[in-house]
């Protein structure tokens, strides 16, 4: 389930008492999302769509930040979902009308293939069963149905392996990097917390002291005497 905000919510439908229907909330996306789809290869995995990004989530509780996203998009994602015959391959489609198919399978930072497909906001996408054809709407109310080559839509030698070995590295890799993180916050808590101590351990005679001893080094000189007048001659 997703929120208007943004935020991911991972439910137990079966879960007897309500407040144990939400197991944990994931939160990253800046508004709607409009594309929320597992992997169809690895269920434990899913793509979030939303605002400027997409983004790859892994179903771990340990783990609340995504372990991939795509670079910011100057224009909002309105939609997309994963290949159905590539497990490494997703395609996002933007308010710009253009389309973008994502290999993971061969790099993270850039889209594999940017089709302009038309100079309306495309709203709407299907991908079929044979990851070869895919149809996008438009605002206009127009569907453009595109072929897409062997190679985005035919599975590559070792590629689910190599995907999920992929995907548990990056998962690992946000738990190295929260548990950093954790132990960072506590060490500042201890810190500060010693801090405090030690400015609670002064006590009122030693703040007397500190207080007499200023006042004695700041307090001005005292004026010489004033020389005896001399004698008047007879």
């Amino acid at each position: 389930h997703t929120s208007p905000q943004g935020s991911i919510f991972s439910c137990n439908r079966k879960a007897k008492n309500p407040a144990d229907r939400v197991k944990y909330v994931l939160s990253g996306h800046h508004g709607p999302l409009y594309g929320l789809r597992r992997n169809p290869f690895s269920s434990k995995y899913f793509l979030s769509i939303g605002d400027w990004t997409a983004r790859v989530w892994t179903d771990d509780a340990a783990v609340k930040t995504p372990i991939l996203t795509t670079k910011y998009h100057p224009t909002y994602l309105t939609g997309g979902t994963w290949s159905p015959t590539r497990p490494g391959v997703f395609y996002t489609i933007k308010m710009d009308g253009t389309m973008d198919v994502w290999d993971l399978f061969y790099k993270h930072n850039e889209p594999t293939l940017t089709v302009e497909v038309s100079d309306q906001p495309l709203t709407s996408f299907a991908a079929h069963e044979s990851g070869s054809t895919v149809a996008v709407g438009t605002a206009d109310g127009a569907t453009t149905i595109l072929q897409l080559s062997a190679g985005l839509s035919e599975m590559a030698l070792n590629e689910k392996a190599a995907m999920n070995n992929m995907f548990d590295r990056e998962t690992q890799r946000e738990k190295n990097l929260e548990k950093a993180m954790k132990e960072a916050r506590i060490k500042a808590k201890k810190e500060a917390t010693r801090k405090d101590e030690v400015a609670d351990s002064v006590t009122e005679e030693q703040l007397r002291a500190l207080e007499s001893e200023f006042f004695s080094a700041t307090k001005p000189p005292e004026s010489a005497a004033a020389p005896e007048e001399a004698a008047p001659e007879q």
